[in-house]
């Protein structure tokens, strides 16, 4: 490695530090969408709790958010490109990072990186859980459009610690979701650190990630972390199947 990238490597815990300060000043946007690919079928079953901390993917939609808001900001637009290359998301940190140069922020060292080639953690064939979500109609009059909805992955071991996790609310069912690495909340304890996870979705009038409100929660498993099934939660029903 080039002995200004090596200094680089030095920076690497900064950047993630710096974006989780950021997590203060964005919140805590967490959508995640993806495009179907493929169909299958998923058996059932049911599991209860789980939990949710920020992870580096959630905070990089917050600070996508905020660029939107401000767009000329090539600080931001630099730490947004470097945080795409920590992932290991090499196109995304290019385009990021020419935006940084077109509004004023450049770095030579991370510019040098960028044309080498190399990165941090490769995710190329990353395993990810895609599917959609969405509350029984029965269910419907029983919880406010502001309560929080967590989409989980759980190793099938029975460990409690999320894989990954997504929180959106009630006034966005029906909606399309994807779990993967980048939302891992402990670094190396992501999807790839498993072969099979249990998918939930559950519905927490209190905002409480380990708490689901009577009924509102349905789960499906174990999947394979390489399937490609789309899966089909309706939250609040009895069964739930692949689509």
């Amino acid at each position: 490695m080039r002995g200004g990238a090596s200094s680089y490597w030095l920076a690497a815990l900064a950047v993630l530090a710096t974006v989780a300060v950021l997590f203060a000043l964005i919140g805590t946007p967490d959508v995640v969408t993806y495009a179907p690919r493929s169909a299958g079928a998923t058996s059932a079953q049911s599991s209860t709790g789980d939990g949710k901390l920020p992870s580096v993917g959630n905070l990089l939609d917050g600070l996508k958010a905020k660029l939107e808001d401000d767009p000329a900001n090539g600080d931001l637009w630099l730490l947004l490109a470097k945080s795409y290359h920590h992932l290991g998301h090499v196109a995304e940190a290019a385009d990021a990072y020419a935006n940084a140069v077109a509004n004023g922020s450049s770095e030579p060292e991370f510019e040098q990186l960028l044309s080498s080639g190399e990165h941090a953690d490769s995710v190329a064939d990353a395993p990810a859980i895609r599917g959609r979500v969405s509350l029984a109609e029965s269910a419907r009059g029983s919880v406010g459009p502001d309560a929080s909805v967590f989409i989980t992955a759980k190793s099938s071991d029975g460990s409690p610690m999320p894989l990954a996790v997504i929180r959106r609310t009630v006034a966005d069912l029906p909606f399309d979701f994807e779990l993967n690495d980048d939302q891992s909340m402990v670094r190396g304890r992501g999807l790839s650190s498993v072969s099979e996870v249990i998918v939930s979705a559950k519905v927490s009038s209190t905002g409480d990630a380990l708490r689901s409100d009577p009924g509102m929660e349905t789960s499906l498993g174990p999947i394979s972390i390489h399937s490609t099934d789309l899966l089909d939660i309706t939250i609040g029903s009895s069964q739930s199947q692949a689509n």
